[in-house]
Parts: structure tokens; C-alpha cells; sequence
């Protein structure tokens, strides 16, 4: 299944975009992942906010996050 339909960041922070009813339960997967590259999640209805470390640490979650996008 599809994980998120898009993402974007900015900064420290990633917006991923998910499917309705998809974000909150991705937001406390990510947080149960203990990616030290990640300070917290806040997960709505379809948008998850990911707060990062610094920018560098943005780029790092965002390549983890679309190589698990890609897992079959």
C-alpha cells in the first residue's frame, strides 16, 4: 500500500502528505522508529509534520522515508 502521496520540506521540517486517515498512524510509526535525526511527529487526518534535527538530518529522514515508499 501507499505510504504518503507527497512530500516537501523546508528547514528542519517535512510535510508529508497522506492518504485520509493515513497520518496519524504513520506519524507514531515514524516516532517508534527512534530516528535520532528526529525530534517529533504531529499527525492530523492526512498531513504528518516532521520535526528534524537540523536541515542536514532533514535531507537524511526524507531519503529513509522514500526508500521505504519504494519497498514492495
Amino acid at each position: 500500500p501507499q505510504l504518503f502521496s507527497r512530500i516537501d520540506g523546508v528547514s528542519e521540517l517535512i510535510v508529508l502528505h497522506t492518504l485520509p486517515g493515513g497520518a496519524q498512524p504513520i506519524s507514531e510509526a515514524i516516532d517508534s522508529h527512534g530516528w535520532t535525526e528526529i525530534i517529533g511527529t504531529l499527525g492530523g487526518e492526512n498531513t504528518v509534520l516532521i520535526i528534524c534535527r537540523s536541515s542536514e538530518a532533514r535531507a537524511v529522514v526524507t531519503r529513509r522515508l522514500l526508500d521505504l515508499a519504494r519497498v514492495p
